[in-house]
C-alpha cells in the first residue's frame, strides 16, 4: 500500500520505484489505482494519504508530481484512474462525493461528468467510459463526456471494484 513496484511480466526482477518514505508518509499514502500508457513516459496514481490527490511520475519513479489536489473535496477519496492518452484526458471516480471527474492529463481543466450513487472502477476506450457503481451493483457506461449514460449490467454483480476492456 504504500510503494509502486514493478517486476517483468514472468514475476522476476521486483523493484521499487516509488518507495515509502518514513518521514514523508504523504509521499505515496495509501495508492488506490494506478494507469500508465507506454507510449507515454508517465505513470498516474491515486492516493488517499490525508487528503486525496492524483499525483504522476516518471515510469523510474522520479519526478513525482501533484495534480490534483485542490478540487478534489476535503475527505474525497479518489478510487480509481484511467488514461485517454489519445484525448489527453484522464478520469477518475470519487467515493465521497459520488461523482466521475476528468483533467487534463496535467491536472488542468477539472470537469465534474457524472454523479452516481458509488462510482469504484473506471476504464475508457473506444470512445465511451466504463464504470462500476459498488452501491447500486451495476456497470454503467456513457460517452467521454459523461453524455448518453447507460446501464449495461443490473443484475448478478456484487461489490464489482474493478474493470478492464478487451479493444480487439
Amino acid at each position: 500500500g504504500y510503494e509502486i513496484k514493478r517486476a517483468d511480466l514472468d514475476g522476476s526482477d521486483v523493484e521499487v520505484i516509488i518507495p515509502r518514505i518514513p518521514t514523508e508518509s504523504y509521499h505515496l499514502g495509501n495508492g488506490l489505482a494506478l494507469d500508465l500508457v507506454s507510449s507515454t513516459p508517465k505513470m498516474y496514481w491515486t492516493t488517499n494519504s490525508s487528503k486525496g490527490k492524483i499525483r504522476r511520475a516518471d515510469l523510474d519513479g522520479s519526478k513525482v508530481e501533484d495534480l490534483i489536489t485542490t478540487s478534489i473535496a476535503q475527505q474525497a477519496v479518489p478510487n480509481d484512474i484511467a488514461l485517454d492518452v489519445g484525448g489527453g484526458k484522464m478520469y477518475w471516480t470519487e467515493e465521497n462525493t459520488d461523482k466521475i471527474q476528468r483533467a487534463d492529463l496535467d491536472g488542468s481543466k477539472v470537469e465534474d461528468l457524472i454523479t452516481t450513487s458509488y462510482p469504484e472502477a473506471i476504464a475508457v476506450g473506444g470512445g465511451k467510459m466504463y464504470w462500476t457503481d459498488w452501491k447500486l451493483r451495476k456497470i454503467q457506461r456513457a460517452d467521454l463526456d459523461g453524455s448518453d449514460v447507460e446501464a449495461l449490467i443490473t443484475t448478478g454483480v456484487v461489490w464489482v471494484s474493478g474493470i478492464a476492456l478487451d479493444l480487439r
